[in-house]
């Protein structure tokens, strides 16, 4: 018999936590870490298509397929067996446009 002890999670951290990013781009990291063992992580609403967080790690990378409101909000929790934190990020996606006139 095996007994996993673990801590409830805490200091949800987000870095950066606001992120402005062009459909089709590849997008810089965002970390997501906090305190505690046995972490996993997971987000609501689901990311935008073409964007991913590692449920172990808490890294946010990819490439956006679509527009997102600029300033929507995402929850990004850690949770273990003992419990859970959260925290939010802030998210927008804009298309470039197909051509400039002047």
């Amino acid at each position: 018999v095996s007994i996993a002890v673990y801590d409830r999670p805490g200091s949800l951290v987000i870095d950066p936590p606001e992120v402005l990013l062009r459909v089709g781009e590849c997008m810089p990291p965002v970390f997501v870490s906090a305190r505690g063992t046995g972490l996993q992580f997971r987000v609501y609403p689901p990311l935008p298509r073409g964007l991913v967080l590692d449920p172990i790690t808490g890294t946010i990378c990819g490439i956006p397929e679509e527009d997102v409101t600029v300033g929507k909000v995402f929850t990004v929790t850690a949770y273990n067996d003992a419990g859970e934190t959260s925290e939010k990020l802030r998210l927008g996606v804009v298309s470039m446009p197909h051509s400039l006139a002047y």
